[in-house]
């Protein structure tokens, strides 16, 4: 049999913190500015709608002319009244030389003149309605958006550090002794 003692002696270092904190400081100095404000700007501007009405054709239906067609017309009308009352004359004259017929060509001529057949056409509604244009009109708008410009001054921050420190110390130091004896 062995006899043997195994004796363990040991001790627990002691372990020393000493420190001391960082130091630090931000230089947050104002900064200067100006602020630029442009108003915005709105303009408006509108164009009338319009209608053009043209009754010409409309009047004409009715025997109301212009200036220009009443001329034409009438030199027309002039021309053709001229014509015509020769020719009646004529006739009148050739029935005068027919007396010897029956009748009495010269009452028939007179109540002829009196009397006059003539055709009679009323129009209440004209055969062709205006001639209606619509031109539509419309809002422009013009429109300037308003500005803000802000300038500030550059200045750099600062920042100032000192560093802390962080001191250990170990005593009594740790041991272990292990025997066997």
């Amino acid at each position: 049999m062995i006899n043997n003692n195994l004796q363990i002696d040991f001790n627990f270092g002691k372990l020393n913190l000493n420190s001391t904190p960082m130091k630090s400081e931000i230089d947050a100095s104002r900064r200067d500015y100006q602020i630029e404000e442009q108003d915005s700007q709105l303009s408006l501007s509108k164009e009338f709608s319009e209608v053009e009405i043209d009754y010409t054709q409309t009047l004409e239906d009715l025997g109301y002319y212009g200036l220009v067609r009443v001329r034409e017309q009438s030199a027309n009308e002039g021309m053709q009244t001229a014509l015509e009352t020769i020719g009646r004359i004529a006739s009148f004259g050739d029935q005068l030389q027919q007396i010897e017929n029956e009748g009495n060509p010269l009452i028939d001529q007179v109540l002829q003149e009196i009397w006059p057949e003539k055709e009679l056409n009323l129009g209440l509604v004209p055969e062709n309605p205006p001639d209606i244009n619509f031109v539509e009109g419309g809002v422009n708008t013009d429109y300037t958006p308003g500005d803000v410009q802000v300038d500030l001054e550059d200045i750099a921050k600062r920042a100032y550090i000192e560093s802390g420190s962080l001191n250990i110390d170990v005593n009594p130091k740790p041991h272990i002794d292990i025997r066997v004896e």
